[in-house]
This record gives structure tokens, sequence and C-alpha cells, in this order.
């Protein structure tokens, strides 16, 4: 069986977070923050999802030097081109260019390499 892991991009620190326990308490942090401005009259929140993060899932696979493979991870395949992991209806896809090509599973054979992600290294993609 396939453990489900996720990491959570932050754009304004530029870091990723890998341990998820750190993760939900500087959300449950940052909601108690919210709870505490709204008893004081403030009315603006702080959207999680708006300001930001980005939630990534793993694709349950590794690449040839034992990095894990996520979502929005940018992939050297073995003709040489980058192609970045998407998911979406419930499997994940190579894709170019916001087009989703194929299926990940027809790679999975191959030699493939994380080279980076789209968020820390937009350039790759």
């Amino acid at each position: 069986m396939k453990i489900i892991k996720v990491r959570m991009y932050n754009p304004d620190a530029n870091k990723m977070h890998f341990d998820l326990e750190n993760v939900f308490d500087c959300l449950k942090q940052q909601l108690a923050y919210d709870k505490i401005q709204s008893s004081r009259g403030f009315v603006l929140k702080y959207d999680h999802k708006a300001d930001g993060f980005i939630w990534m899932l793993f694709t349950g696979e590794m690449d040839t030097n034992d990095v894990e493979v996520y979502k929005d991870d940018v992939i050297k395949c073995p003709k040489g081109v980058n192609d970045v992991i998407d998911f979406k209806y419930g499997a994940f896809w190579l894709k170019k260019r916001d087009v989703s090509l194929y299926h990940f599973k027809y790679v999975l054979n191959s030699p493939i390499e994380v080279i980076g992600n789209i968020h820390i290294n937009p350039e790759l993609a």
C-alpha cells in the first residue's frame, strides 16, 4: 500500500514544508490569530488558500536518486525533455505548457529525475 503524503509551499517565505505536523501547527496558530483579531473588531481574516499556500500530493514514486516525486515537480525524462507532474481526474499526468500530455504511469519504467518544481524553479517548466 502506498503512503499518502503532501507537502506545502509558502511563496511568501519561498519555502517548502514537508513536516505536516509543523504545517498544521502553523495553520492552527493562524486560525487562533484570526479568532483573536475578529474578537477585537477586525474583519479581515487570513485566507490560507488565497494567500498562496500551495499543496502538492506525493505520487508514491521515487526518482532514480531516491527523491520523492510530487505534483508540480519538474522531471527530466529519458529524452531529455522537462515535464511537470500534474494531478487531475484522479491520476498523475505529465504536462507541458498547461496541457496534460500523457499518464505518469507510462514513464515509470524509464529513469526519471526530479530537477526542481514549478514554484521554486519556474524557469525549468
